[in-house]
């Protein structure tokens, strides 16, 4: 393993400077082939600090695109990825900060790109920001008291396309009190929740919710929840209406490193549940959750990106690193000089400013041995619309009541020599939309991917890449062969 080294108690940052050179025979990935060659410039810098009052870490990259083929498409985009807590008060006063930026797929029944620069006709450039400042207090020995107030904003550039642009602002104020431990084992809690999703186009839809729920510790590994409360909405109608919910809840820690939650609650829309496992053993990690509930495209956002390749990677040499700063140096510098991508799979954020239903299976793990790393992910999503149509316009939602997605993916990278590794990816997807019994559209594709990466320098590494992928949607079958050719200086 590299060593890294870091400053402890003091953020650092990483700059970095990318050239690509795409050649690819479908650059609209459509039937009419049109070849081009692609120059990228990506220019990122890197930070993290993970001592005193702030505590997280940015990745952020401006990536110029110019086109051989068509002027026309040269581009330029930002992909951001950060995540930490800024302490205000220790103990007391803290804000939470997350921001996502990248291109994505626009539609789910259209060419889906393979790297964000080919196939812009149905790519979106998307960004979320979430702030949450909150309040945190401890009383008696085991109690403690919390108000939040988070701001989530989502939009898109309407696509590359030129569709409608697409705009999702969520505003959640919630109260909770707990006393777990109030009565030996058993113990208390109490929850209000207030959260408005605002659209430009339509009125404002709201959901409060009251829960109160009675804990009971079995043991200090496994503990019980009884739910029970109010909610209100008006998601179908600009009249509120009001609804009982009641649930049950479990939570067992079998080890230090074994986690499982389940939740179940009856709720305005039928059954909500959310069943998690987490599990790290040495270099190995798997995680699964299946969960159904309701959600927007930024919480969506925000949750697609929790489980990237940095985040397990992380996992897995934190008992060969344990110092954070020193092991996200590693992770990253492994990251760039292996070419590995950010997130693993088919991102399944669905773009859409109204708000859904969604029921969600999702499986990650991965391995690092000493010369190989593998990563697998499969993902299954069925998304309803809960909302008035006024809310769908520019999204899948305002042809389709109920879009199924199913992905899965495979990563494997080997260690060829200490300067060099070959790595290949393969990918597949399949979405259905549902209008009624006799308007449904379908589309799937397949991508497969094989390179070889080495460094150069202790500054400069460099990779070779081909690429073919495979798709068909109602109105287009098309196929895509490309190299790609890489240059990356740290300095």
């Amino acid at each position: 393993m590299q060593s890294v080294q870091a400053q402890e108690g003091k953020p650092f940052f990483t700059p970095y400077l990318g050239v690509s050179e795409t050649f690819t025979d479908n650059v609209r990935l459509n039937e009419d082939k049109v070849s081009s060659l692609i120059t990228t410039l990506s220019p990122s810098v890197s930070t993290v600090s993970r001592e005193g009052r702030i505590n997280g870490s940015l990745q952020a990259a401006w990536n110029i695109s110019r086109y051989s083929s068509d002027e026309g498409r040269n581009s330029s985009f930002l992909t951001l990825n950060g995540k930490g807590r800024v302490t205000a008060v220790e103990g007391l006063a803290y804000v939470d900060l997350a921001a996502l930026s990248s291109r994505q797929i626009l539609s789910e029944f259209g060419p889906r790109s393979a790297d964000g620069v080919t196939g812009l006709n149905n790519l979106a450039s998307t960004k979320t920001f979430s702030v949450t400042p909150y309040l945190t207090r401890r009383f008696g020995s085991a109690g403690t008291a919390e108000a939040r107030y988070a701001l989530i904003d989502s939009r898109t550039d309407g696509g590359l396309g030129g569709s409608s642009d697409i705009e999702n602002k969520q505003r959640n104020l919630s109260l909770s009190a707990s006393d777990p431990a109030a009565f030996g084992r058993l113990g208390w809690g109490v929850d209000y929740r207030d959260q408005t999703t605002e659209n430009s186009r339509s009125r404002s839809l709201e959901l409060q919710s009251l829960r109160a729920n009675l804990t009971l510790r079995y043991d200090a590994e496994l503990q019980f929840r009884l739910i029970g409360g109010k909610e209100r909405n008006n998601y179908n109608s600009s009249r509120t209406k009001d609804a009982t919910l009641y649930g049950v809840g479990m939570d067992w820690s079998p080890g230090p490193r074994t986690k499982v939650k389940a939740l179940w609650e009856e709720r305005f829309f039928g059954p909500a549940f959310d069943l998690s496992l987490s599990q790290q053993q040495g270099r190995f990690v798997f995680s699964g959750n299946f969960s159904r509930n309701i959600s927007s495209m930024g919480q969506s956002a925000l949750n697609q990106a929790a489980m990237g390749t940095y985040d397990m990677l992380m996992q897995m040499t934190s008992g060969l690193i344990p110092n954070p700063q020193e092991r996200d140096l590693y992770v990253r510098q492994y990251m760039r000089d292996r070419q590995l991508p950010e997130q693993i799979g088919v991102n399944q954020t669905v773009l859409t400013s109204s708000v859904f239903l969604s029921r969600s299976l999702n499986l990650t793990s991965g391995y690092q041995g000493s010369r190989t790393s593998l990563f697998l992910t499969g993902t299954r999503s069925e998304r309803n619309s809960v909302s008035s149509q006024e809310f769908s316009i520019g999204s899948d939602f305002e042809n389709y009541n109920k879009i199924t997605t199913t992905s899965g993916s495979i990563l494997l990278n080997h260690s060829l020599t200490p300067l060099s590794s070959a790595n290949a990816t393969f990918t597949v997807s399949r979405s259905e939309g549902d209008r009624n019994a006799s308007a449904r559209n379908s589309s799937r594709s397949r991508s497969l991917q094989a390179g070889l990466s080495r460094a150069l320098s202790k500054t400069v590494n460099g990779a070779i890449t081909l690429r073919n992928v495979r798709g068909q949607t109602l109105a287009n079958d098309y196929t895509e062969n490309a190299i790609i050719g890489t240059i990356g200086l740290r300095f």
